[in-house]
């Protein structure tokens, strides 16, 4: 259904960005099993790893990786969006707030720099940027390990 979702939120987004339509699609499958996941060139994972404590966001990334190992596929880009601990942000109440909420509903977290640099490393990524915004998310920019 967020599929669904996504596609009727505002159909003409890409265009209006000029994205060619052959340079995107929305697809669904189950994150944890890699033979769901389309071979891509750039993955979007946009409020879904605190969602899961370490192994099972380990496990997500994982699948991503070896969805496109198996195909062959050279170089990925995984960009992670979330509200994430920064030492410039660690004051930051939306954070917490949501961390303890997390925590207390899911057995999830919200996580500092470092451990989402963990998780990638563990999953076979490669940190390469972090992107901050101004709002309260920030985008993390990471590729496979070859």
């Amino acid at each position: 259904h967020v599929i669904q979702n996504a596609k009727s939120i505002n159909p003409n987004e890409f265009q209006r960005r000029q994205i060619e339509a052959n340079r995107y699609e929305y697809v669904s499958g189950d994150m944890f099993k890699s033979e769901t996941i389309p071979l891509g060139d750039a993955y979007i994972l946009k409020s879904i790893i605190h969602d899961w404590n370490d192994e099972k966001s380990i496990e997500i990334l994982k699948s991503i990786h070896d969805a496109n190992k198996t195909q062959m596929k050279k170089r990925i880009t995984v960009f992670i969006i979330e509200s994430i601990i920064t030492s410039e942000n660690k004051d930051n109440w939306e954070a917490h707030v949501l961390d303890i909420h997390m925590l207390s509903n899911l057995g999830a977290k919200e996580r500092n720099l470092w451990e989402y640099n963990n998780l990638l490393k563990r999953s076979g990524y490669e940190f390469k940027h972090l992107y901050k915004t101004d709002g309260p998310v920030s985008i993390i920019e990471a590729t496979n390990q070859e």
